[in-house]
């Protein structure tokens, strides 16, 4: 959530909160609502595990098992990878009848000496209708790798001939 400036929509089913959005590698977020816990051994992807909770008008989120190649965005043009011990927990609530805030509290002890609080402000816009549109696909342009400061990142895979170099027969 800390960086979306395309339209999503959420969907409140019973048991869960499902986020859907555009752009951003077309974000699909599970948020269980079901009372579950956390696995204990999460499989780790770009938005993690998340479970969450009301606390009065708050939806209170809990999300663990990030990717490491997922950036913690400082802002929408700046991140850093957050090394695989990303923990957020996030407080969804209207601030009015069009504007949602989403307090976050990440901690990551191997990234910052301290947790980052922050708040992220949407605006619902009803004059304008959206589609959530798909956006494109790069999957098979990247691979994993490793950063010259040890972090974990995704790299573009180099072509030739449109092959990927190191992988030409000999």
């Amino acid at each position: 959530m800390l960086i979306t400036h395309n339209a999503f929509e959420i969907l409140f089913t019973p048991g869960r909160v499902t986020i859907l959005g555009e752009g951003d590698g077309n974000r699909l977020r599970r948020i269980y609502t079901d009372g579950r816990s956390h696995p204990a051994d999460p499989d780790p992807s770009f938005h993690g595990h998340s479970v969450g909770h009301w606390q009065g008008d708050a939806l209170v989120v809990d999300t663990v098992a990030l990717l490491p190649q997922a950036y913690l965005a400082v802002n929408e043009a700046v991140g850093v990878p957050n090394n695989g011990d990303m923990h957020i927990v996030e407080r969804l609530h209207l601030q009015g009848p069009d504007t949602l805030l989403d307090d976050l509290e990440i901690t990551s002890n191997k990234l910052l000496s301290q947790p980052w609080r922050t708040t992220r402000k949407y605006y619902r816009q009803r004059a304008q209708k959206y589609d959530i549109a798909e956006g494109v696909c790069t999957q098979g342009s990247f691979t994993e790798a490793v950063d010259k400061n040890g972090n974990a990142i995704f790299a573009p895979i180099k072509f030739h001939n449109g092959v990927p170099v190191g992988s030409e027969s000999k």
